[in-house]
């Protein structure tokens, strides 16, 4: 199964998390286990130790720790042009680029 197309492969993903990762744990001999999709929420009174409401990174983290499940973003996937990326970046999707090409034959 080919899961990632350009369009729409967050959502795909999000759909069928538990497929790829039953597939994945298989390929690499760990067991799945349901904590893996599923888990328990974290109470608000440890989330104090995040950045408060407002600050990205808190925010993300507030979000993943007060979830249950994997969720799509509210503001989707992000969008970066390589223009825009600072010359290391570059460098490293350069460097890296063959060894996904790689990978992706092994692709769940």
């Amino acid at each position: 199964m080919k899961l990632f197309s350009r369009a729409g492969q967050l959502i795909l993903l999000l759909s069928i998390t538990e497929e790829v990762l039953r597939k994945f744990c298989s390929r690499v001999g760990i067991p799945y286990e349901d904590s893996m999709v599923n888990w328990r929420p974290i109470p608000e009174d440890q989330l104090s130790e995040f950045p408060p409401p407002g600050d990205s990174l808190g925010d993300s983290f507030r979000a993943a720790l007060e979830s249950s499940r994997f969720l799509p973003s509210s503001s989707g996937p992000a969008r970066l042009k390589r223009k825009d990326l600072a010359g290391s970046a570059k460098v490293s999707i350069d460097v890296a680029r063959p060894i996904y090409q790689r990978l992706k034959k092994l692709c769940i």
